[in-house]
């Protein structure tokens, strides 16, 4: 087994995200935003590195179950928490991590035997799997457990899971737990506050003057726009041509604004609605000339048609 941190990371990162779009068995959620959710309880706590990522993982049995497990209906599927545990320590993941998993759904069972009013706590999709995951602990399963030193991690951590399960809310993407991921392989020490960071560099706030410019008026746009032109060295450039091209374009080529007043043209009777000096005009009418065909006299003095032979 590959064990490469960056590579588990990418793939941990491909499972959840394709996860964005299926439902949380039952809930009213995607897998991605539960697993989310629960790791943002555990940084917000301020817990250990190995929590969150316990938080972080813990049903991710759920995606990565072989074929052929056994389901509870579209609930889920049982032993999922043992699914995970195993599929992590493959890839690394030390015992601290791996036993929180596999010991959560025995916290759902231990915390419902030790007050029966948690039950009530349960959403509807977590009772209906809490009878085929066992059913509350008996008597003796309970003393048991009560002897397990990650007792209590075990309880929080089931305690997170059932809060982790709010629609729509706004939490740290999977990205931000990269540097936590990646240090835990490596077993080098990271703070659980990194997930906090955004994953990128925040937007500088602007002044409220500069984010909406008051917009500068008509004059003042007009002239901004003929100052830069009259800076412009190319808007007073003139060809230099020579003689004969200057007679070749034109003897007159009016280069001012007096001067292309004094060329144009000047209409003396100008009607506004039909245009210049139109109300008198008349098209001239065009002499009817027959086709030859038409005309008897020539007709009569074509040679008569022959037939062939």
């Amino acid at each position: 087994m590959n064990k490469d941190p960056l590579k588990i990371y990418q793939e941990l990162q491909n499972i959840f995200e394709e996860s964005e779009y299926l439902d949380f068995f039952g809930e009213e959620l995607s897998q991605l935003d539960h697993a989310l959710q629960c790791a943002h309880l555990a940084v917000e706590h301020k817990s250990p590195q190995h929590i969150v990522l316990a938080c972080l993982f813990h049903d991710l049995g759920q995606l990565v179950a072989p074929d052929g497990t056994q389901a509870i209906g579209s609930l889920g599927y049982i032993g999922h928490e043992k699914i995970a545990a195993d599929f992590l320590s493959k890839r690394g993941f030390k015992k601290d991590v791996t036993e929180l998993i596999a010991g959560h759904i025995s916290a759902k069972r231990y915390l419902v035997f030790k007050n029966a009013d948690y039950n009530n706590k349960l959403s509807p999709a977590s009772q209906k799997t809490l009878a085929r995951q066992g059913g509350p602990m008996i008597a003796p399963e309970a003393d048991k457990f009560t002897q397990d030193p990650l007792l209590e991690q075990k309880v929080q951590l089931r305690l997170w899971d059932e809060e982790a399960k709010i629609k729509g809310k706004k939490v740290p993407k999977f990205a931000n737990y990269k540097e936590i991921i990646l240090a835990y392989l490596r077993d080098k020490p990271a703070s659980a506050s990194v997930a906090t960071k955004p994953t990128s560099a925040p937007i500088k706030p602007q002044n409220p003057t500069e984010a909406n410019p008051v917009p500068p008026s008509w004059d003042a746009q007009v002239d901004l726009a003929t100052d830069n032109f009259s800076n412009d060295p190319l808007s007073t450039y003139q060809p230099d041509y020579t003689p004969e091209e200057k007679e070749m374009f034109g003897k007159f080529r009016p280069t001012s604004s007096e001067d292309r007043e004094a060329a144009a043209p000047k209409y003396q009777d100008f009607d506004d609605t039909r245009g210049p000096a139109i109300q008198d005009f008349q098209p001239a009418k065009k002499e009817h000339r027959p086709r030859p065909h038409h005309d008897k006299k020539n007709w009569e003095s074509k040679k008569p048609f022959k037939k062939r032979s």
